[in-house]
């Protein structure tokens, strides 16, 4: 390990007394140090410590094998054994304690190296400022920051003791709330140069109480912020404009035309977000790849960090032009012909607002829908009903959609079910006061809305997800429509090894069915087998297959409905390729480089994503029927001449813009 730690140093450094269970092995060198039982180093020898943080991520049978291993284990609560009797480990106090011990290796770290730091929070808009100022730093640096949702104090140090080195240039932090003193936590331990606060809204009040709470934690940042640096907030907020600072604070606005960065001429073009930043006298014009006008907001704190930290504008415009939502956040995508907007992590009543007033202003054609699926807001404590409610008696004002579904907790759900993931049977009531005239329903169940979606949409419908986290939504569209979203969100999905005795996967409760990982060749035949441990075959995992140089033909089997990312990249030896009528996706680059590859029949393929047949240069012949409803760009790029045999208006239409030779008769060739 990089920083030499030794249980004797660890509890040096938080100033915490020496545990007396492992007084022969205190200064032996620890090899890894982490809070999840997914080691980094597998298999290397030395002394492992782990943390624990929760007892519900990690079962105790797993804490017990990593015992036995002789991995030191550190925790606030007593761990027994089988025959309920105490096991042998680090036992702290309580779990402040313990959090102390872990943020103490943070402050270490983040001094040993004393990289310029940038930490960011807010309630909502967060992960999308950090991921812009991300965009616009790596132009010119290496930026350390944990992504995704890493945000409080077990990840951000998790992440900073396995990746953390001296050739990093600039540390940006997303820091998330949720739990009083949070925020407080982690900007003790980093003590920002800049701190970024997007806005301050009454969510968490189940455990913070009090909004002056939020605010108190939020602003907490300028408390611990270096004496030389400053600070970046949204002066629309209320809350903000309202704080008294110790820093200096560069203000941003749009509503507030006396701000420091102000944004005018704010614009949606596509999924294009255009505004001037209009700051000192100048007028910068921006363009961002990004739903809604919200984000304008979002934008003009990533550019006023920037230009305060001191990139140039040049620079900070070209690194926000590379920015890409994530996969389930923001993004709007293109799935068997539908038009997605997935937002499904913060689920705030204002949140639901800005994504319902983008999809106001999105246009499609007068033949399609617009069609709203919607969470309820969580962890409101004793206003869950109230908020919600109230929030469904203000649907009737987004004229411009047809349709609104509801999915949460069912009917019956306990009061702390919906508190955690969200009262949407509270919106719902309250749309039916006021939407009489426009379809509603309610769902519990992602089976039945996913039936619904397939069989109730058409290409060219806009469709709108936006739910919790808590209660995922985003599977919705990989059981419907065949896709991916669930295996590649970043967010882990509940999951279970499945093995039989020709075949290994992964099995994802969300979409109810298997990940391949591996599966039986026979003579060159690879077998997709249709179930592994009795559970249905949903997906080929991704680069399962990769470059192998055995597979010559592939039977799909009759139960797959998604060939993953780059699962058969590669495979030099596939002439021919006949996908079935239950394979409804095709992912990025699944069969990329096969370069003996001459005909493809795709009997029921809906969508063939990005350069999902690229560089297969010996093709000669691809056959689509009337179910294919999205082929992307460079699907086929560098695929010299073939032809597409298709009866489909929308092949016919594609093959015609890509200058790709195309029949509607009758298939030429006789299929094996």
């Amino acid at each position: 390990m990089f920083f030499d730690f030794t249980i004797r140093k660890l509890f040096q450094i938080a100033e915490l007394p020496e545990p007396k269970a492992f007084k022969d092995l205190l200064d032996q060198p620890i090899t890894e140090i982490s809070t999840s039982n997914k080691w980094k180093k597998v298999g290397a020898p030395g002394l492992r410590v782990m943390v624990g943080f929760t007892f519900e991520r990690v079962s105790i049978d797993t804490y017990l094998k990593m015992i036995d291993e002789g991995v030191i284990v550190i925790s606030y609560k007593q761990i027994y054994d089988k025959d309920n009797r105490p096991v042998k480990m680090i036992l702290l106090s309580n779990f402040d304690e313990m959090a102390k011990l872990w943020s103490s290796i943070g402050r270490y770290i983040s001094e040993f190296f004393s990289l310029p730091t940038i930490a960011i929070t807010g309630s909502v808009g967060k992960t999308t400022v950090t991921s812009l100022i991300e965009n616009i730093f790596k132009e010119k640096y290496k930026v350390f920051s944990t992504s995704g949702n890493l945000n409080n104090t077990e990840y951000i140090v998790r992440e900073m003791v396995r990746y953390f080195d001296e050739t990093y240039s600039i540390h940006i932090q997303e820091i998330g709330g949720g739990v009083p003193g949070s925020v407080e936590r982690v900007a003790g331990m980093l003590k920002p140069d800049i701190f970024v606060i997007t806005n301050i809204l009454p969510h968490h009040l189940t455990r913070y109480k009090l909004f002056e709470n939020i605010v108190k934690d939020k602003t907490s940042l300028d408390k611990y912020t270096n004496k030389q640096g400053c600070g970046v907030i949204n002066i629309d907020d209320n809350a903000l404009a309202d704080h008294q600072y110790t820093h200096n604070v560069i203000t941003c606005g749009i509503t507030h035309l006396d701000a420091d960065y102000v944004g005018k001429n704010i614009r949606q073009e596509g999924t294009w977000l255009k505004l001037d930043v209009c700051f000192n006298g100048n007028a910068v014009p921006v363009e961002v790849n990004i739903p809604g006008k919200h984000n304008a907001i979002n934008i003009l704190l990533a550019f006023a960090t920037a230009k305060e930290y001191g990139i140039d504008t040049s620079t900070i415009c070209k690194g926000l032009k590379k920015y890409r939502s994530d996969l389930i956040r923001q993004n709007i995508m293109n799935l068997s012909g539908r038009i997605f907007y997935v937002d499904c992590f913060n689920h705030s009543v204002d949140s639901m607002r800005a994504a319902l007033n983008f999809m106001q202003e999105y246009e499609i054609t007068s033949a399609n829908r617009k069609i709203a699926v919607l969470g309820g807001e969580n962890d409101l404590g004793d206003k869950e009903f109230s908020v919600n409610y109230e929030f469904g008696l203000t649907l009737e004002n987004y004229d411009s959609i047809d349709e609104f579904i509801f999915f949460g907790p069912s009917i019956n759900a306990t009061a702390k079910d919906k508190n955690r993931i969200g009262d949407a049977f509270a919106v719902f009531q309250g749309a039916q006061r006021v939407l009489r005239f426009r379809k509603i329903s309610y769902y519990s169940d992602r089976e039945a809305l996913a039936e619904k979606l397939f069989m109730d949409t058409k290409p060219g419908d806009l469709i709108l997800l936006k739910g919790v986290v808590h209660k995922p939504l985003w599977p919705v569209i990989d059981i419907a429509f065949g896709s991916g979203l669930t295996m590649r969100s970043g967010v882990v999905p509940v999951t279970h090894k499945v093995s039989d005795e020709e075949s290994t996967g992964v099995y994802y409760e969300y979409v109810k069915g298997v990940n391949v990982l591996d599966a039986r060749i026979n003579q060159g035949l690879l077998s997709i087998p249709n179930t592994i441990g009795e559970k249905p075959v949903f997906r080929v995992g991704r680069e399962a297959f990769k470059n192998n140089a055995s597979i010559s033909s592939i039977d799909f089997g009759n139960s797959l409905v998604n060939i993953g990312v780059k699962s058969f990249e590669g495979c030099e030896k596939i002439m021919d390729l006949k996908i079935p009528p239950n394979v409804l996706h095709i992912e990025r680059e699944a069969f990329a480089e096969i370069k003996n590859l001459t005909h493809i029949v795709m009997d029921g393929v809906e969508h063939i994503a990005s350069r999902a047949f690229a560089d297969c240069k010996a093709l000669q012949i691809v056959e689509l029927t009337q179910r294919c409803l999205f082929i992307a760009e460079d699907a086929f790029e560098n695929c010299g001449d073939f032809v597409l045999i298709s009866d489909s208006e929308y092949v016919k239409k594609w093959a015609e813009k890509h200058h790709i030779s195309h029949h509607d008769a009758l298939r030429i060739l006789e299929r094996k």
